[in-house]
C-alpha cells in the first residue's frame, strides 16, 4: 500500500510490523491493529501499567486475504488476556464501527464527527 494513495493505513517499515487481530465478520478478514497512544473511542483499550493508551484501533482495521497475513507474534500475557476475555466486546464493537461506517458512507449520517472518521479510516480503501 503506497503511502502517497493509501495515507490512512500504518506503516512501520519493512523491519517491524504491526501487530493485527484478525477476525472474519460477513465473509471478510480484517486486520485491527494493536496501536499505543489512541485518542478517540473506536477502539478496544487494553488496560496496563503504562501510561499508553494501548488497544485495538477499529479506524485503522485492514480487509486482507489470509495469504497476506504475516506470521504468529507474541504479545504481553496481559494484553492476550483482556484480548481472549472481551473478545465478544470486542467483535460487537467493531461491527457496530463497520455498521457506523456505512452510515458516513452512505451519506446517511455526516455530521463534524463523521466527517473526521471518514477522513481518518482505512476501511474507505475497500469498498
Amino acid at each position: 500500500y503506497p503511502n502517497d494513495i493509501f495515507s490512512e493505513i500504518l506503516q512501520k517499515g519493512e523491519t517491524r510490523p504491526y501487530l493485527v487481530l484478525l477476525l472474519k465478520i460477513d465473509d471478510k478478514q480484517y486486520a485491527i491493529p494493536f496501536r499505543s497512544n489512541i485518542n478517540h473511542k473506536y477502539c478496544f483499550k487494553i488496560a496496563n501499567n503504562r501510561s499508553l493508551k494501548e488497544g485495538l484501533d477499529y479506524t485503522k482495521a485492514l480487509v486482507v486475504e489470509e495469504k497476506v497475513v504475516g506470521r504468529s507474534a507474541h504479545l504481553r500475557s496481559g494484553t492476550i488476556s483482556q484480548v481472549d476475555e472481551h473478545i465478544d466486546v470486542i467483535i460487537r464493537d467493531f461491527k457496530k464501527f463497520i455498521e457506523l461506517y456505512k452510515k458516513i458512507k452512505s451519506g446517511e449520517k455526516r455530521g463534524k464527527t463523521e466527517e473526521y472518521i471518514y477522513s481518518m479510516t482505512t476501511l474507505k480503501y475497500f469498498d
